[in-house]
């Protein structure tokens, strides 16, 4: 299964279509895990929200330690998704990507370092989002 880049999702870096799954049983078993840019993924580029950091960087050849303890627990990867650079900030703006808007009130942005999460979440994609907390996200 390859990850796609995505346009018409904003807050994916990649998408896994269908979602990725190791197991169908465990205690994760029916929830949906949304995964920040920040976090390894087999065959993508964590690209920490930097698109010239991922430029340079190759895809990872194996899952995140949490990410592989929660599939086998038959959670499913919908993808990775936006982060802000480095995940430093609490804004949720990126100024390398797509602003996110919450999709409930549109007027209003998402904040946190793990907007992406955020939004995958409200928008009901993923019950769950595996990110980072750096400097207050």
């Amino acid at each position: 299964m390859r990850p796609v880049t995505m346009l018409d999702q904003a807050m994916f870096a990649h998408q896994f279509e269908p979602p990725r799954q190791d197991s169908a049983s465990g205690v994760f078993r029916r929830h949906k895990i949304a995964v920040s840019h920040s976090v390894s993924l087999e065959a993508c580029v964590s690209g920490i929200g930097i698109p010239a950091w991922s430029e340079t960087r190759t895809a990872a050849s194996q899952d995140a330690g949490v990410v592989k303890t929660m599939m086998a627990q038959g959670a499913s990867v919908i993808g990775q998704v936006q982060i802000d650079p480095l995940g430093f900030s609490i804004t949720g703006f990126n100024p390398f990507y797509a602003e996110l808007r919450n999709p409930h009130y549109r007027q209003y942005r998402v904040g946190g370092a793990n907007a992406g999460i955020a939004v995958a979440v409200a928008k009901k994609l993923a019950d769950l989002g595996l990110g980072n907390d750096a400097f207050g996200g």
